[in-house]
């Protein structure tokens, strides 16, 4: 059975990512940019419905996929952070 080879930069990098704090200013701007443009455009897809147009179902749906795809994402990357870093702090423990 071969191993797979990773580059350790590749690994270096990763493991960066998944131990860096997801509560850094830059990262919390982010988070207000997209959840504040994902608010935006869910209500712009509602106002249209509301104004009688079917037309907005389309932008409306599209948007909600797409926005819900990112903020789901988004929380499982927090989860799944607070979860490796968990497990960091137990083996440091022992």
């Amino acid at each position: 059975m071969k191993k797979e080879k990773r580059p350790k930069k590749k690994t270096q990098k990763e493991d960066e990512f998944w131990y860096e704090s997801e509560w850094t200013c830059g990262l919390i701007i982010m988070r207000f940019v997209g959840y504040g443009l994902t608010a935006l455009f869910i209500i712009i897809g509602i106002e249209f419905i509301y104004n009688g147009e079917l037309v907005g179902l389309i932008p409306l749906f599209s948007s909600l996929g797409i926005c819900m795809t990112y903020i789901k994402s988004d929380i499982q990357i927090i989860r799944e952070k607070k979860r490796r870093m968990e497990l960091r702090r137990q083996s440091w423990r022992r």
